[in-house]
C-alpha cells in the first residue's frame, strides 16, 4: 500500500518553535533525493525512537515502511511524502492502524543549524510515521 502524508510546513513555526524557511527545505529535499533509495536512508518506523537522540537512522526491528518520495507543496508550504508499507511486523501494524480508522502522520528527523529558532540547513535523515502531527494541520 501506498500512503501520502505531510511533515514539515516552511515559513511556520513547529511545536519546538523551529521555522525551516522554503529556501532551506528546498536544499534538503534536492539533498534527500540522492538517498530515497532501497538501502539508503529509505526506511522509517512506525513511531519516533527518541532514546537516539533524533539523528540516527530507524532501527532495523521497527521498520514499518520505505520512502518513495519527498517533496514540497508549493500551494500549502508543506514537506509531502510518499512511502510504501512493508511486510514488517511494524509495517503490518500500521496497515492496520491505517485500516482501522486512525490518522497518521510523517515526521522527518532533520539534523542542521540553528539560530533564534530560525533553521539556517538542515539534512534530513528519516521519514517516521507517529501519531501526533508537528504543525497547525491547517
Amino acid at each position: 500500500m501506498i500512503v501520502r502524508s505531510k511533515t514539515i510546513c516552511a515559513d511556520k513555526p513547529n511545536l519546538n518553535g523551529h521555522i525551516y524557511s522554503k529556501e532551506v527545505l528546498k536544499i534538503a529535499i534536492e539533498k534527500s533525493k540522492e538517498k530515497v533509495k532501497p538501502g539508503f536512508y529509505s526506511q522509517g518506523e512506525l513511531n519516533r525512537n527518541y532514546s537516539l537522540g533524533n539523528t540516527t537512522g530507524p532501527l532495523l526491528e521497527n521498520i514499518s515502511h520505505e520512502v518513495e518520495s519527498i517533496s514540497l507543496n508549493e500551494k500549502t508550504g508543506f514537506v509531502e511524502g510518499k512511502i510504501k508499507i512493508l511486510e514488517t511486523p511494524s509495517g503490518k501494524k500500521l496497515q492496520t492502524l491505517i485500516d482501522s480508522g486512525c490518522k497518521i502522520f510523517g515526521d522527518l528527523t532533520a539534523v542542521g543549524i540553528l539560530k533564534d529558532n530560525i533553521v539556517t540547513e538542515c539534512e534530513f535523515r528519516t521519514f517516521d510515521i507517529v501519531a501526533d502531527f508537528n504543525h497547525d494541520s491547517n
